[in-house]
């Protein structure tokens, strides 16, 4: 066996793809020397664009998940705190502007020992009103 059969991608296979690759992103790939003084100096000022659009943009992400972890975490201290303070029914809904969307929670508590209480009365007096 010689050296090029141990290879588990023969060379010529892994330079076309490499070649490709480059190939993808030629808008990209240009080189920088190659463009006139006008030219460098609008691309300059477009990166410089993009990327404070993108750290504007982390930045404002940033900032949605800091208050909406507040915000949720000041929501899950009020439902304890009913849940405490009221034995009764409660719903809260509440909507988070987070870093990657919206979050949307509900709580909601329903207390059916009075419905079961009151359906136990109405029973007890149908079954007097029959047996008579």
């Amino acid at each position: 066996m010689d050296k090029d059969n141990l290879e588990l991608v023969p060379r010529e296979e892994m330079e076309r793809a490499l070649v490709k690759q480059q190939s993808r992103g030629e808008l990209i790939n240009l080189s920088f020397d190659d463009l006139n003084e006008k030219q460098k100096t609008a691309l300059r000022e477009r990166v410089l664009n993009e990327k404070f659009n993108l750290e504007l943009s982390q930045h404002k992400a940033d900032q949605r998940f800091a208050n909406s972890t507040k915000d949720m975490g000041n929501t899950i201290k009020a439902v304890n705190a009913l849940e405490q303070a009221s034995k009764s029914d409660y719903e809260i809904k509440s909507s988070f502007e987070t870093a990657s969307g919206t979050t949307n929670i509900t709580v909601k508590k329903n207390n059916n020992t009075v419905i079961i209480v009151v359906a136990i009365v109405i029973g007890i007096i149908i079954f007097l009103f029959l047996k008579r």
